[in-house]
């Protein structure tokens, strides 16, 4: 499970296998501390990073080999839901807020 560093959790987006997926696609933030959520798509397929319940997300859309950031503050502990609009419900993950 992918945590924070230095304010930044860095997320990749690409595809393996025949797959659109996350990588890391388990991540674990502290509940009300803005950090950068930084959206890597390493892949070749366009791909973007939403966070459902939330009004946080990457650019709509983020091209092979480019990085979109943004910053994420939850102020309530729980299980949230990310995906890849384009790639659902196969490109998703999970991020923990404790």
């Amino acid at each position: 499970m992918a945590t924070p560093s230095g304010g930044k959790l860095v997320i990749v987006g690409t595809e393996q296998g025949g797959r659109n997926l996350f990588i890391p696609d388990k991540a674990q933030i502290p509940v009300g501390t803005e950090i950068t959520v930084e959206f890597q798509n390493k892949g070749q397929a366009i791909h973007d990073m939403f966070i459902q319940g939330t009004n946080f997300r990457s650019d709509q859309v983020v091209q092979g080999g480019k990085n979109s950031s943004f910053k994420v503050k939850i102020d309530r502990a729980g299980s949230f839901k990310f995906i890849c609009e384009y790639h659902q419900p196969e490109m998703a993950g999970t991020l923990e807020v404790k």
